[in-house]
């Protein structure tokens, strides 16, 4: 208990000091430094690693429209306020352009898609491949965006 009282008698004066503290602190991490000190062993370099197109792209849905004509679009739905709004405007808009939609659904930006062609070919494209339109566009021509033959024609997966 002697032991215990003289340690809190000279630790004391030095907590009741911020001067005297700070001190204290500075001397115990100069006998550290001192102590501990040599060359640093591990270098640190910038590394930023494989960057991709994917990596630049937000992860959101889109609403991908196929038609029977051989047209696809793909629309934010931001405009949108709910997932079933979004399926019956695309189905309105398909019928406002006289062609009729053979899918209409809602992956993301990011989502692998599937396109085979009547004659056994499977084509994969990502959501944000296939170009944003506006809802009351027409879309693009499939054949513009795969590599098809002459008599091929796809259909989605």
């Amino acid at each position: 208990m002697a032991k215990l009282r003289e340690t809190i008698a000279e630790l004391s004066p030095s907590l009741a000091s911020d001067t005297r503290l700070r001190a204290v602190i500075a001397d115990e991490i100069t006998v550290l430094r001192n102590k501990y000190a040599d060359e640093r062993v591990t270098q640190i370099v910038n590394d930023p690693g494989e960057l991709g197109v994917e990596d630049l792209i937000q992860d959101e849905e889109i609403v991908l429209t196929l038609t029977r004509a051989g047209y696809i679009k793909s629309v934010a739905t931001t405009p949108f306020a709910r997932r079933a709004a979004v399926v019956a405007v695309c189905r309105v808009r398909s019928c406002a352009t006289r062609t009729s939609s053979i899918r209409s659904f809602t992956p993301t930006t990011l989502a692998h898609l599937l396109l085979f062609s009547n004659r056994g070919r499977v084509f994969r494209l990502r959501g944000h491949e296939i170009p944003m339109k506006e809802r009351t566009a027409k879309g693009t021509a499939v054949v513009n965006l795969l590599n098809l033959q002459p008599t091929s024609r796809s259909r989605p997966s």
